[in-house]
């Protein structure tokens, strides 16, 4: 989605470098030649959505880009699981001051991205906020207070709903003053975000990798899942999530989460966050070649994963719902109370 951009994306990334700083413009050339982050492509379509030119959106993607660099440098930091990471070459220290660095660039190229004077100043409060929203995410990711299923699903909306909402909301804005249309946008990159971290949860455990989430005593949306699921190795699971000894029980754990089909539920609680989105593009006014974009977009996430039918009955668990309006005053903050229909799970063993 992004080939043909490329370079103006880039341009727009560099003016932005301190002409002596070379190391930091080396880790954005570094960048520049892997695959882009997800959510960068997205601001693109959504401007030819909002009935732009895919060129108009270049700057905002700029800034994304610098703020997802920004983030994966913090991820690493946190994670520590790979040896192929800035922190690892550079050292700690001068990773912390390389993710502050392109968190301010990236405050910068959108400040010059959007021409528009009083719809600048509603992008720079939104994307503050959004930025805020995000590290009230991470933080309840990072001291394991995501504890339980809704507080969980809670975390998923602030650190991976918002960002990808932030990003189609962003390409909208850049070339269109229609809040129907951005709201539209910021629905569809939230539920994108939310499908994509769930099915991420689910690689966690079942990507084929040597080391799993459960070797690392996460407990992530698999494991939650158990713990609330009606299956006779309910108590079992829950004191060893209390004692913290996951890692140690982590083939048993997987073998329980199979047995009471959680791959299964996590694609279709995936699929229905697809669902919201297309949903959201299908009925928010934007233009046809730019819906067709975003279609493919997401259906290209999920390739060849559909849900089990069986998963779609009434006793299903009903995912809990938040307003996804990306108007700055009615978007969630970081105490949004969200809505769930109930806390049942299916009750198949």
């Amino acid at each position: 989605m992004l080939t043909p951009f490329t370079n103006d994306i880039k341009a727009k990334l560099f003016a932005h470098i301190p002409p002596d700083w070379q190391a930091l413009k080396y880790i954005a050339e570094k960048w520049m030649e892997k695959d882009l982050p997800p959510e960068t492509g997205i601001p693109m379509a959504c401007c030819q959505y909002a009935g732009g030119n895919a060129l108009q959106a270049t700057g905002v993607t700029a800034a994304l880009l610098a703020g997802a660099i920004s983030l994966r440098i913090l991820d690493d930091l946190s994670d520590k699981d790979r040896v192929d990471t800035l922190w690892n070459v550079a050292g700690e220290n001068r990773a912390w001051n390389f993710a502050f660095a392109f968190k301010m660039i990236s405050l910068q190229i959108l400040h010059t991205a959007i021409i528009d004077n009083e719809r600048r100043n509603h992008v720079q409060e939104v994307y503050l906020d959004k930025l805020m929203q995000m590290g009230a995410g991470q933080d309840m990711d990072l001291s394991n207070r995501a504890a339980t299923f809704e507080s969980y699903w809670k975390m998923m909306d602030l650190k991976a709903g918002t960002p990808f909402g932030c990003a189609a909301w962003l390409g909208a804005v850049a070339v269109s003053a229609n809040r129907d249309i951005w709201n539209a946008c910021y629905a569809y990159g939230h539920h994108l975000g939310l499908a994509i971290q769930i099915l991420n949860d689910r690689e966690g455990i079942w990507s084929g990798k040597s080391v799993s989430d459960l070797d690392r005593g996460k407990v992530t949306l698999p494991l939650l899942y158990a713990l609330y699921c009606e299956h006779t190795h309910k108590e079992r699971v829950q004191a060893i999530v209390n004692e913290g000894t996951v890692s140690t029980h982590a083939s048993w754990l997987r073998g329980v989460l199979e047995e009471i089909e959680a791959p299964q539920y996590l694609v279709w609680a995936a699929w229905q966050h697809r669902s919201e989105a297309l949903a959201a593009i299908q009925n928010g006014g934007g233009k046809a070649a730019g819906a067709r974009i975003l279609e493919a977009y997401v259906n290209g996430i999920f390739g060849d994963l559909v849900p089990d039918g069986t998963l779609t009955n009434s006793q299903a668990f009903a995912l809990p719902q938040a307003d996804v309006s990306a108007d700055r005053n009615s978007v969630p903050n970081k105490d949004a109370e969200y809505r769930s229909a109930s806390l049942r799970l299916r009750q198949r063993i």
